[in-house]
C-alpha cells in the first residue's frame, strides 16, 4: 500500500541519492585513470601465494585502443538492432555457459587451501564421517558452514567419488542464472523501455571473461552472488507488482535469497546493506508500506539463516562452533602489511592470534583492537604514508584485470592428465596476451560505467541506485577489511549495466556523426 509522497523525504532522498552517485562517479573515475595509467599483474613465482607486481601501462597507447573499442562497440551494437533484446541476451548467456564449461572441463582444476578444506568436510559427511567439519578451521570460520551445507546437497544426490569438478559445473550454472537475474534487474529499473541498452549489456557481458574463469574455484563466491542477484531482482520487482499477492511473493522470494545467500559467503551482508538503503530511500518518498516489511523479513532472514545452518550441525555432530574470529581480525589485517601486498591475507591475525588467545574469539578482542589503534596512529602521525598504503591497496585489488581468474588455474593440481592444451596455452604462453586483453575490457568499462553514473544523477530514483550502492559497499568494505583482487570480480560484474548505460548515449552520438557526413558527401 502506497501512500501519497512527501516532500521533506523526497527532498532527503533525492539528496542522498546525489551524493551516493557523485561519490561512485568519483571513485569511478579515479579507477579509470588509474588503469589506463598502470596494470596489477598477479604472478605465481611462488606458488600456491600470490605475488602482487605494479606495472606502468602506456597511457596514450591505452586511449587510442578505448577509442577504437569504442567504435568495435558501436559496430556489433548496429549489427544486432534488428534483432530484438531478448533474442541477444539470450545468445549472450548461452555462449558465456558454454564457456564456462569449456573452461572447467580443459583446466580440471583440484580444490586448494580454503576450498578444500571445505569442500573435503562436505565429501566426508555425505560419508557419515563428521570429523573433517570439527577441525580448528571451522571453529575459526564457522561461517564457512553454508558452503560446507551446499556443497554436501549437490555432492548427496549426484555422487563424484571424490572428485569436485561437479561444484565447478554447478559455479557454470549459478553464473548463468546471475546473468539473467542481473538482466531482469536492467529491465525493471533504468533500462526498462531501452532495448538498446540491454543489448550493449549482452555484449559486455561476453567480452568480460573474469566470471568465466572464475568458475574453477570451488567455493560460495559464485553461489553466493547467484542468489544475491536474485534477491536483488525480487526487491525490484515489488516496485512492479500490481496485485498485492505478487508483492507478498515478492517480498518472501528477496528474503529467501538474501538469507540463502549470506549462508554461502558472509560477504552477502553488503548486498543487504544496499536494500536496507535503496528500501530506506524508497519508504522516505512513497511510504510504501510494503518495503519496510520485506527489510525485516531480509535482515530475519540474513541473520538467522546461518545460525539455522550452525545450529543443525552442531546437532549432528556434538561439536559446539561458537562465533568465530571476531570481524576486528579482517579490519586489523586490512591496515596492516603483508608480504604480497597491503592489506592482503595474513594469518597473525585470524591464525596465530586465535592460538593465543587459546582459542577464545572474546580474548583475541584486545590484541585485535591495540592492533587496530596502533596502525591508526601510524596513519594519523604519518599521512603521506597512509596515502601510500590505501593507494597501493586500492590499485592491488581493482587495477588487477583478471581478478585471480588464471592464478585460480595455474596454481593448483588437475585431475586426470591435467590441462587441456587451451587452459595451458592462457596459463602459459598465452597468459599475456589473454592479461591484456582483459585489461583493455577493463579500460573500456570503468569510464563507460562512470558516464553511466553521472546520466543516473538525472532522474535520481532510488531503484536505479541499487548496483552502485552495493559496488560503493563493496569498494569501501574492502578499503578497510582484507584485501583481495577475486573479491573484487563481483563487483565488476555488477559495473556491466552501468556501463551500458554510459554506452548508449555515446553510440548514439556516433551513429548521429555519421549521418551528417554521409549528408554532406550527398
Amino acid at each position: 500500500m502506497k501512500r501519497p509522497p512527501s516532500s521533506i523525504g523526497t527532498r532527503l532522498a533525492k539528496l542522498c541519492i546525489s551524493a551516493a552517485l557523485l561519490l561512485f562517479v568519483a571513485i569511478l573515475v579515479g579507477l579509470s585513470v588509474l588503469s589506463l595509467s598502470a596494470t596489477t599483474d598477479m604472478h605465481t613465482e611462488n606458488p600456491p601465494r600470490e605475488g602482487v607486481l605494479y606495472l606502468r601501462d602506456h597511457p596514450l597507447r591505452n586511449l587510442g585502443v578505448l577509442f577504437l573499442s569504442v567504435l568495435l562497440l558501436f559496430l556489433l551494437w548496429t549489427r544486432l538492432k534488428r534483432l530484438s533484446w531478448e533474442a541477444v541476451c539470450t545468445a549472450a548467456v548461452l555462449a558465456l555457459t558454454v564457456l564456462g564449461f569449456l573452461w572447467v572441463s580443459a583446466v580440471q582444476g583440484v580444490p586448494m587451501q580454503d576450498s578444500a578444506i571445505v569442500t573435503r568436510a562436505a565429501y566426508h559427511l555425505t560419508l557419515g564421517d563428521a570429523s573433517f567439519v570439527t577441525t580448528d578451521y571451522f571453529l575459526r570460520c564457522p561461517y564457512q558452514l553454508g558452503f560446507v551445507l551446499f556443497c554436501e546437497i549437490l555432492l548427496h544426490l549426484f555422487p563424484t567419488g571424490g572428485s569436485f569438478l561437479l561444484l565447478q559445473y554447478a559455479n557454470v550454472l549459478c553464473l548463468s542464472l546471475t546473468y539473467v537475474a542481473i538482466l531482469r534487474c536492467m529491465r525493471l529499473t533504468f533500462a526498462r523501455e531501452r532495448d538498446g541498452v540491454m543489448k550493449l549489456a549482452a555484449i559486455l557481458l561476453l567480452l568480460f571473461l573474469p566470471p568465466v574463469f572464475f568458475c574453477t574455484f570451488a567455493y560460495g563466491v559464485l553461489p553466493a552472488l547467484l542468489f544475491s542477484c536474485l534477491a536483488m531482482w525480487q526487491f525490484l520487482a515489488l516496485d512492479r507488482a500490481k496485485t498485492k499477492r505478487k508483492r507478498i511473493l515478492h517480498l518472501i522470494l528477496c528474503a529467501l535469497f538474501l538469507g540463502i545467500a549470506v549462508c554461502l559467503k558472509k560477504n552477502s551482508l553488503i548486498v543487504l546493506c544496499a536494500i536496507l538503503i535503496i528500501g530506506v530511500l524508497r519508504t522516505l518518498r512513497e511510504k510504501d508500506l510494503t518495503v519496510p516489511l520485506c527489510l525485516l523479513l531480509c535482515l530475519l532472514c540474513s541473520l538467522g539463516f546461518p545460525k539455522a545452518v550452525q545450529w543443525q550441525y552442531e546437532l549432528r555432530t556434538g561439536f559446539s562452533f561458537g562465533q568465530g574470529v571476531p570481524m576486528q581480525a579482517w579490519t586489523a589485517m586490512g591496515l596492516h602489511d603483508s608480504y604480497i601486498a597491503p592489506g592482503w591475507y595474513e594469518s597473525k591475525y585470524v591464525v596465530q592470534d586465535f592460538y593465543t588467545a587459546n582459542k577464545n574469539p572474546e580474548a583475541m578482542k584486545p590484541l585485535l583492537e591495540e592492533a587496530i589503534r596502533d596502525r591508526l596512529q601510524v596513519f594519523s602521525k604519518d599521512p603521506a604514508y597512509a596515502v601510500a598504503f590505501f593507494s597501493e591497496k586500492i590499485a592491488s585489488q581493482w587495477n588487477e584485470p583478471t581478478y585471480q581468474g588464471i592464478w585460480l588455474a595455474e596454481v593448483r593440481q588437475h585431475y586426470g592428465n591435467g590441462m587441456h592444451p587451451i587452459a595451458e596455452w592462457v596459463c602459459g604462453e598465452g597468459e599475456d596476451r589473454v592479461t591484456q586483453y582483459l585489461n583493455y575490457v577493463q579500460q573500456l568499462l570503468l569510464p563507460l560505467a562512470a558516464v553511466g553514473a553521472f546520466l543516473l544523477l538525472r532522474e535520481r530514483r532510488a531503484r536505479d541506485i541499487l548496483f552502485p550502492t552495493v559496488f560503493l559497499g563493496g569498494f569501501l568494505y574492502h578499503l578497510l577489511f582484507e584485501a583481495k583482487s577475486q573479491y573484487c570480480m563481483i563487483y565488476m560484474l555488477l559495473l556491466i549495466p552501468i556501463a551500458a548505460l554510459g554506452a548508449e548515449p555515446l553510440l548514439q552520438g556516433i551513429a548521429r556523426g555519421m549521418q551528417c557526413l554521409k549528408r554532406k558527401k550527398t
